[in-house]
């Protein structure tokens, strides 16, 4: 059985019942996060679901970005969007590039989910320069909810 984080039903919800639209944009397959979503409960949460094989791009690619913000997006300011996600990589350097407002959540016993190699589209020089962006750094999801572009 997979679970989801233990605070994030209870930041869905809170999410939602503010008037947020909650999209989640993955680096694996569609199929696979729609099932995790109903595997956790958190299906009724999401408003949507953006994967890379729906985009053609990897999610550290401008591309996958792009194409979220064609879909999902196209109404909104930049300065409208957050990102919360638990991956430097994935989910802080284009959403920061853009112009989101990014939280990046770091349970605790958790190691740092930065991947760099050869291929990767993103420089440890990047990392450094996001991390002066990022809104706010939690520990958990509802440590998040108190930030102003949460309200």
């Amino acid at each position: 059985t997979t679970t989801a984080f233990p605070d994030a039903r209870y930041f869905l919800e809170t999410l939602k019942a503010r008037g947020f639209t909650i999209v989640v944009a993955s680096g694996g397959s569609r199929e696979s996060r729609v099932a995790l979503l109903e595997d956790t409960g958190l299906a009724p949460f999401v408003d949507g679901v953006l994967a890379s094989n729906d985009t053609g791009f990897q999610k550290q690619e401008a591309g996958f970005w792009e194409m979220l913000e064609a879909r999902f997006l196209s109404v909104l300011n930049a300065s409208a969007v957050v990102m919360v996600g638990n991956q430097w990589n994935d989910d802080v350097i284009h959403p920061v590039r853009l112009g989101y407002t990014v939280f990046l959540v770091q349970y605790p016993g958790e190691l740092e989910k930065v991947r760099f190699s050869a291929e990767s589209v993103v420089s440890l020089e990047s990392v450094k320069a996001a991390q002066a962006q990022v809104a706010m750094v939690g520990e958990s999801l509802t440590a998040l909810l108190s930030h102003p572009a949460l309200q």
